[in-house]
């Protein structure tokens, strides 16, 4: 049976803004290789869970996207296994696309900070 990277529990809030909780458990494949003795979560697996609640908003509005950019990403305290994260994004159509913010909150303290462009496919 795979194992699963994390868990993650959505909380509805608007059409413009999601809410969830994601938990990497110590047995989680994000920890392999970072670092044994001192696992914590990479960067990339930060920024893959909040885009992973920006797809499911997407879906909510009965869409589909892709990702453009990431920007303006800041990491600022690091995941460790079984931490939970509280992760919030927020909508925001603008002239050229639409952009979503992003925070994930880690014992309640900013732990990353950022900004993903998407466009929609199979329109």
């Amino acid at each position: 049976m795979p194992q699963a990277w994390h868990s993650l529990e959505f909380s509805s809030k608007n059409e413009n803004s999601l809410e969830a909780r994601a938990v990497a458990h110590v047995g989680s494949l994000w920890f392999d290789g970072h670092f044994p003795g001192r696992p914590f979560l990479p960067g990339i697996a930060l920024i893959d869970m909040a885009f992973e609640v920006v797809r499911e908003q997407e879906a909510r509005l009965g869409k589909r996207i892709r990702l453009k950019a990431v920007k303006r990403v800041r990491f600022k305290k690091p995941g460790l296994p079984d931490d939970p994260l509280n992760i919030k994004v927020k909508r925001e159509q603008k002239e050229n696309g639409v952009s979503y913010s992003f925070i994930i909150l880690l014992g309640g303290e900013v732990g990353c900070t950022g900004i993903f462009h998407v466009e929609s496919i199979g329109d």
